[in-house]
């Protein structure tokens, strides 16, 4: 959170869904890294033997990073421009309009608000305009407002039950893999999401920034609904297919990259910059919940038709995933229906406002 607020703030907001992007790749391929630490250097020998491992190792390795980067954060990290760098403040002082501006040149910007431009957009340069701001991202609001703001409820929620599916399919992809006797592949199957994530979210940062006036930041974060829901579609009709599975979770991935790159930059676009960690941590707290009750519910629908009790528990074939991935469909499905809500108002929204 401290990373990508400073990362935010630092750099124009053209290069938001970039440095996003970038962030969320190094989150999402440090796993990778530390597994192959793990196996290449604190593991000797036969790897699946216990005795071979030093643990214990590999905590104090983890212990010593901590205290070395947070004392790189320490020396390094400070806002060095304003809290909103990228945004041109105006204020009417008798009949004016005043421009308070960074190191950014907003000359163009000022004029057409003086000409009565309700937008920055700019049609002869599509690639590099910003597009239309939304209606709260000027107006700093109270916790009991953006709580009560229904954007931020619909785009929060349909967030948080899309976010839900890449915790519970990736947390559960070894035990899916054993079900359905595809567990030899765990190799395979367990680096594909990390290494995939890293890729893509750093591409679909920089895609984002650069088509952001022909496709707006939703539609991509629309499309990352689809990808999750088509991955446990996958994985309901034809988890007993390692192909079938390999292409789920490439769909997984791309929806992964795109949700944690796409979600804090439309917060912080549509939304008051300066409250951007309390927003986005409020959907990180609201997807961590939501993630962590469809895990409770996966497991216990496996149970239910699995033999044996605690670590004994044995279940073979699709009846054992079924009603678990079913469940994370709906949620997929929840999502979806929260996005198309929250389009529709919009529109109906711009409509009036143009009437």
């Amino acid at each position: 959170m401290v990373s990508l607020n400073t990362n935010i703030i630092n750099f124009d907001k053209k290069y938001t869904g970039a440095i996003v992007g970038i962030l969320n790749a190094f989150f999402a391929g440090s796993p990778s890294v530390f597994a192959a630490l793990y196996y290449n250097v604190f593991t000797h020998g036969d790897k699946t033997d216990t005795k071979n491992q030093d643990f214990a190792g590999f905590m104090l390795l983890f212990a010593i990073s901590f205290a070395v980067v947070d004392l790189f954060c320490i020396v390094c990290m400070r806002n060095y421009k304003d809290d909103t760098p990228a945004f041109v403040q105006f204020e009417n002082d008798e009949g004016g309009v005043n421009a308070e501006k960074s190191d950014i040149d907003h000359t163009d910007e000022v004029e057409k608000i003086n000409n009565g431009s309700s937008s920055i957009n700019s049609e002869t340069n599509p690639h590099t305009s910003d597009g239309p701001e939304h209606p709260y991202s000027k107006t700093q609001m109270s916790l009991k407002q953006i709580l009560l703001n229904l954007d931020f409820q619909l785009l929060i929620w349909s967030i948080s039950f899309a976010s839900a599916i890449g915790l519970v399919y990736a947390n559960n992809i070894t035990l899916i893999s054993k079900s359905v006797g595809l567990n030899t592949h765990d190799g395979t199957l367990t680096i594909i999401v990390p290494i995939a994530n890293a890729i893509i979210s750093s591409a679909i940062g920089i895609f984002s920034d650069y088509f952001k006036a022909r496709i707006p930041r939703f539609w991509i974060l629309f499309s990352s609904y689809v990808f999750f829901t088509a991955s446990q579609v996958l994985v309901l009709l034809f988890a007993t297919s390692y192909g079938m599975l390999i292409l789920s979770l490439i769909l997984l991935a791309f929806g992964i990259s795109i949700i944690w790159t796409i979600s804090p930059t439309l917060i912080n676009e549509w939304f008051h910059p300066g409250n951007l960690g309390r927003n986005w941590g409020i959907g990180i707290l609201l997807a961590a919940l939501i993630g962590a009750g469809m895990q409770e519910a996966f497991g216990a629908l496996y149970d239910h038709v699995s033999s044996g009790s605690g670590i004994n528990v044995h279940c073979e074939g699709m009846k054992c995933i079924r009603g678990g991935t079913a469940l994370v469909i709906a949620g997929g499905g929840t999502s979806i229906v929260l996005a198309i809500v929250l389009l529709v108002k919009q529109k109906r929204t711009s409509l009036q406002s143009i009437s």
